[in-house]
This record gives structure tokens, C-alpha cells and sequence, in this order.
């Protein structure tokens, strides 16, 4: 049975913020852009921040002037963008969102 690259059914244009951005910072993307999670992106790798995230932060009176990178966030999964639907499904499995992210031979994001 054949299945598809994820890299032929994923977004290709993801929304990200850097992790020296603050979190009001990415609650105002996330606004401008209709968007209720955003990627972020660091030296730890690919992380999400939601709007699940945002209400507990807040409920902690966690300022929103903090950067992104001293910030708690769970890891996304990541896999090559040849990658099959079926390996997708494993990651989205074993993650903690219902996000992978693909990276292109580089290790640049690409969907």
C-alpha cells in the first residue's frame, strides 16, 4: 500500500518566533495571525506554545514580559520531510501535540 511524503500534506508555511522573544510577544503573533499555537524555535529545538499554555501561565501570574527560552514549553517531534504518512502517525502517537515538524536534509523547518 502506498502512502504519501508528509512533506505532500503538511503546511509549508509555519508560523514560528525565536525563543529571545518574550510571551507577550508571541501572544501578540499569535493574534495578528488567527493562530491558537505557534512554534518556537531555539537551541533546544522545536517547541509549541498554546493557548492552553498561555491561560496556565497566566493563572501562575507568570509575567508575560519573560523570554520564551526560560519559559517551560513541551518539545514537538520532529521527522524528515520524506518521511511517510505512517511515520507521522507514529510521531503524533509518542508527541504531545497533534504537530509534527518536518526538516528538509538541512535540518531547517519545511512544513
Amino acid at each position: 500500500m502506498f502512502f504519501p511524503k508528509l512533506s505532500k500534506i503538511s503546511t509549508h508555511q509555519v508560523v514560528t518566533l525565536a525563543d529571545h522573544h518574550t510571551i507577550q510577544q508571541a501572544v501578540d503573533l499569535m493574534d495578528q495571525q488567527s493562530l491558537r499555537d505557534l512554534v518556537i524555535t531555539g537551541e533546544v529545538g522545536f517547541r509549541m506554545i498554546t493557548a492552553r499554555e498561555l491561560i496556565s501561565l497566566k493563572v501562575q501570574d507568570i509575567d508575560f514580559s519573560n523570554i520564551l527560552s526560560d519559559v517551560s514549553l513541551q518539545h514537538i517531534n520532529s521527522l524528515h520531510q520524506d518521511a511517510s504518512v505512517i511515520d507521522g502517525l507514529s510521531a503524533l502517537k509518542n508527541g504531545h501535540f497533534e504537530y509534527v515538524c518536518l526538516l528538509d536534509s538541512a535540518g531547517h523547518l519545511s512544513g
